[in-house]
C-alpha cells in the first residue's frame, strides 16, 4: 500500500514540476532581468561619481531627461579622463571581492585620489555606497537567475520523463484512483493501494481522484507538447503528430484495461467474483493485444519518425511487434488449456465443504459468500 501511494506521490510531483517549472522559470527570468537593470543603474552611478537622478527630478519627465543627459555627460568625461572604475565584465562575472578590489585600486590611483579631494570630498563615500547597493542587488539577481534556470530545467526534465518512459506508469497510477477494488458489493474500496480505509466515492477518494486526474491530464498534454516541440526543433528526428497523439490515446486505453483487470484481483480470492475476474482476464489480454497491434500497423503505415530516423523506426517497430506477439501467445495459451480459470489465486472451493478448513467463524456456513471474501 505504501509503495502505491509513493508512486502516486512521485507522479504528482513530476506532473506539478512539468506544469509549473517552465512558467516559473520565465517569471524568475523576468525578475532577474529587472534586478540586473538595478545593478547597471548602480554601476552607472559609481562611474558618475555617485551622482544619480533624484526622486524630485523623476517626478517631471522633462527635468528627468535633462538630469539623465547631464549625468551621462559627467560619466563619460570621468571615464575619458580618469578611466573606468569597475568594468562591466567585473560586474557581470566577478565576485564581491573582485569588485571591491577594483574599486579600491581605482581610488588608490594618485591622480584620481587628488581629484576626488579637490572636487568633492564625499565623492568616494557616495561611490562606495552605490557599489555596495549594486553588490546586494547583483547577489539577489544571480540567486533569482539560478532558481529560474533550475525550475526551467526541472520542468523540461518533468515533461521529458512523464511523456516518454514514465507515460504508462503515470497513466497507470492516475487511472488506478478511478477503479473500485470490487464490483460485487455496495461499498468497495479504491483499487489505489487497496486501502480498506478509503471507500469508493468517499471524501478521501475524491482527493485521490484529483491527484490522479492531474497526473493523467499532465502526462497526455506533455506527450502532445513533446511531439510538437521535437518536430519543430529537431531536424533529424521528426515525430508525426498524428501518430503520436493517437499512440498516447491508445496507451491510455492499455493503462485503463490493466487497472480494471488488476482491480479485480484483490488480496485474496472471492468466490462470488470468480466469473468477473476470468472475464476481465480475457478482456485485458484482448484489449492490450489489439492496442499494441494497432500501434504496430499505424507505425509501419505512417513511418511515425521522419528525418534521419531509420534506426529509431526499426527499434519502435520491433518493440510493437514483440508486444503484439506476446499478446497473441497469451491469448493462444488461454485458448489451449491455460485459461484464467487455472490461475492459482482463483483456485477456491466451488461447493459447500469442498476444501474447507477444519473450523469456521461463528455464523458462517461452508457455501456462504462471506466466507470466501
Amino acid at each position: 500500500r505504501d509503495d502505491m501511494y509513493t508512486v502516486l506521490t512521485v507522479c504528482v510531483g513530476v506532473a506539478v514540476l512539468a506544469l509549473t517549472g517552465p512558467g516559473f522559470g520565465l517569471v524568475f527570468a523576468w525578475l532577474s532581468r529587472r534586478s540586473w537593470n538595478v545593478v547597471w543603474d548602480a554601476a552607472n552611478a559609481v562611474e558618475a561619481g555617485g551622482l544619480t537622478v533624484t526622486r524630485r527630478q523623476k517626478e517631471d519627465a522633462e527635468v528627468r531627461v535633462d538630469a539623465e543627459a547631464k549625468i551621462q555627460g559627467i560619466r563619460r568625461t570621468r571615464q575619458r579622463t580618469m578611466g573606468v572604475c569597475i568594468s562591466s565584465r567585473v560586474w557581470r562575472t566577478g565576485t564581491d571581492a573582485h569588485t571591491k578590489e577594483a574599486f579600491a585600486t581605482f581610488c588608490a590611483i594618485p591622480s584620481v585620489h587628488k581629484r576626488m579631494l579637490a572636487e568633492n570630498q564625499d565623492e568616494a563615500e557616495n561611490m562606495e555606497k552605490w557599489m555596495r547597493r549594486g553588490l546586494r542587488q547583483r547577489q539577489y539577481a544571480r540567486w533569482i537567475s539560478r532558481l529560474g534556470h533550475f525550475l526551467n530545467a526541472g520542468g523540461v526534465f518533468g515533461i521529458a520523463v512523464i511523456s516518454t518512459v514514465g507515460y504508462l506508469p503515470a497513466m497507470h497510477a492516475g487511472l488506478s484512483t478511478l477503479a473500485p477494488a470490487a464490483t460485487d458489493h455496495s461499498k468497495p474500496y479504491v483499487y489505489m493501494a487497496k486501502d480498506p480505509g478509503v471507500f469508493f466515492a468517499s471524501p478521501q477518494h475524491v482527493q485521490l481522484v484529483g491527484m490522479g486526474g492531474l497526473v493523467v491530464i499532465t502526462a497526455f498534454t506533455s506527450a502532445v507538447y513533446r511531439s510538437y516541440v521535437t518536430t519543430e526543433q529537431v531536424v533529424s528526428l521528426r515525430p508525426q503528430p498524428a501518430f503520436e497523439i493517437t499512440a498516447a490515446a491508445i496507451k491510455i486505453v492499455v493503462a485503463a484495461a490493466s487497472v480494471t483487470w488488476e482491480a479485480q484481483l484483490g488480496r485474496e480470492a472471492v468466490a462470488a467474483g470468480r466469473e468477473g475476474v476470468v472475464r476481465m482476464a480475457w478482456l485485458h489480454d484482448i484489449v492490450v493485444t489489439v492496442s499494441v497491434g494497432a500501434l504496430l500497423v499505424l507505425h509501419v503505415g505512417v513511418q511515425s519518425l521522419r528525418g534521419n530516423a531509420a534506426g529509431w523506426n526499426q527499434w519502435r517497430a520491433a518493440a510493437y511487434a514483440g508486444a503484439t506477439w506476446t499478446g497473441v501467445l497469451s491469448c493462444a495459451s488461454k485458448m489451449n488449456g491455460h485459461g484464467p480459470g487455472r490461475l492459482s489465486f482463483l483456485d477456491v472451493p466451488l461447493g459447500p465443504g469442498a476444501g474447507a478448513p477444519d473450523s469456521l467463524p461463528e455464523g458462517v456456513e461452508y457455501g456462504d459468500e462471506r466466507f470466501w471474501r
